[in-house]
């Protein structure tokens, strides 16, 4: 009886293995990683870029797009970049860092990671139950990082100007859960739920929408959890330099973090420790970007709406405009614009409409990338003329520089050069959208301009186009190539 019982708990065994086994196979199946692949460059001089190297070449490599195998072994669909610290997050829901993270910006303990490596898996650091919950976005701050998983926001890293949305260490290495949303209690709110912290064995349970919880000491261990989601309906996550921010399905938006001279738009002028409620201005937005201290809310109306610094006219108020805006204002160039979409660069916004196929920019151009072929800063905002009609694909900012994607395999980059994040072989800066011919056809959908390096990479199952050649091995550095067919409106 007891070797029967032993003969059927080993099948038993065996068939839960071979399940188990088929359904990983069955979701991450490597075959479908096979046409996929991406390019990096510019500055690799933190292993931002996530390619071993040794000093001598380094250089080269981040001059000259450099093909990585991140993009050929993972199903990477996004990539954001911190000042010396990359982060990625791919369709199966995990979460890889690399670069250097003094600050806890990698998520574990190292402090220095020349290739990705994946993060823990974020149930560990929390009694929520995320099962069945995959990490949907992620992005970066100089030195922090901001994840979305179902409902629950989770933040890590650098927390010196409270960017992590709790009253917890200036530094903290693994995922912390923001949990005190500073929202009105909702009218079906049941006063019978739990919110609960755990500071090592010890749990604090609390009953208040608006948990109280400084009188706890707080130490380099402490981990927090919520059983509360507060019925906000988290769907964007953002970061930038040193704070954060959340819109809701709702079209509401909430700002914490780095508020000197009181630039996030909320009353205080104090450091926003919890996130706050955006109260004026719009009333549905529809996506959100913040650039290094001002913000940009396009609503449900295609209207834009900025506040924050001015100095460099970066809001695009125009002449005459204050030099700092505590709450949104709308633009009211932009209200026949039918704009669709948003990118901030650190003091410089782009902006397009899908419908009319035109972009444009304002903001600090001191390393023209506004695109407008000067180096003039604008506090109007200013048509990029070139790029009108063409059907974009991928179009982001960073620092300084600007990556564009068309449907049609096109890629065009401009701004700021000084460490080869425009890809083109030196380190002049150009004005004005650029082709960077080398990567051109090669079905490149998506992009990522970071504080100084670039990731651009198929992001689908890629079917190449007649006469162009087959995807590079790893490790090829792609030269410069004028022959190949050019983009064109279409």
């Amino acid at each position: 009886g007891v070797n029967m019982h032993n003969k059927f708990m080993f099948i038993y065994l065996c068939l839960f293995i071979g399940f188990f086994v088929v359904d990983i196979f069955c979701q991450h199946n490597p075959k479908d990683l096979q046409s996929r692949y991406g390019f990096v460059f510019g500055s690799n001089s933190q292993y931002q870029l996530g390619i071993q190297t040794n000093s001598s070449i380094n250089s080269y490599i981040g001059l000259h797009p450099h093909v990585s195998n991140l993009f050929s072994t993972l199903p990477v669909v996004n990539i954001s970049n911190g000042v010396s610290h990359t982060i990625a997050l791919t369709e199966w829901g995990s979460v890889y860092s690399w670069g250097t993270g003094h600050r806890g910006e990698l998520g574990v303990v190292s402090e220095v990671s020349e290739s990705p490596g994946m993060l823990t898996s974020f149930d560990e650091f929390s009694n929520i139950d995320l099962l069945g919950k995959r990490v949907s976005q992620v992005d970066a701050g100089a030195h922090h990082n901001i994840a979305l998983i179902g409902d629950y926001v989770f933040t890590w890293g650098d927390n010196k100007y409270k960017q992590l949305g709790a009253p917890i260490p200036s530094i903290v290495t693994w995922p912390t859960e923001v949990v005190n949303w500073t929202a009105p209690i909702p009218a079906n709110y049941s006063s019978t739920s739990n919110t609960t912290f755990i500071r090592k064995s010890q749990r604090v349970n609390c009953t208040s929408c608006r948990p109280v919880v400084e009188n706890l000491e707080f130490t380099s261990s402490l981990i927090w959890a919520s059983g509360i989601k507060f019925q906000l309906g988290i769907k964007l996550v953002r970061a930038k330099m040193f704070r954060s921010v959340a819109l809701t399905i709702e079209g509401t938006v909430w700002v914490w973090g780095d508020n000197r001279d009181g630039l996030i738009g909320i009353a205080s002028e104090e450091d926003s420790i919890y996130p706050s409620k955006i109260e004026s201005g719009f009333k549905v937005a529809q996506d959100v970007c913040l650039g290094s201290d001002f913000f940009v809310v396009l609503d449900e109306s295609n209207r834009v709406w900025v506040w924050g610094d001015n100095h460099r006219g970066q809001l695009g108020l125009g002449d005459g405009a204050p030099k700092t805006v505590g709450s949104p204002v709308e633009n009211p160039y932009f209200r026949e614009k039918n704009i669709t979409h948003i990118s901030c660069g650190y003091q410089h916004v782009i902006l397009r409409s899908e419908k009319q196929k035109r972009v444009y920019a304002f903001g600090d151009n001191e390393y023209g990338q506004l695109g407008l072929n000067n180096f003039d800063s604008h506090n109007c905002p200013q048509e990029i003329e070139y790029l009108r009609g063409f059907n974009i694909a991928s179009l982001t900012t960073g620092r300084g520089h600007n990556i564009l994607l068309t449907k049609t395999s096109g890629i065009f980059v401009w701004g700021l050069n000084n460490q080869g994040q425009l890809g083109i072989g030196d380190t002049t800066t150009r004005p004005h959208p650029t082709r960077l011919v080398s990567l051109e056809a090669l079905g490149l959908r998506v992009s990522s301009a970071g504080y100084a390096s670039s990731f651009v990479w198929t992001g689908h199952e890629l079917e190449f186009p007649e006469n162009t050649y087959e995807p590079p091995k790893t490790g090829a550095l792609i030269p410069m190539n004028a022959n190949r067919n050019l983009d064109s409106p279409e």
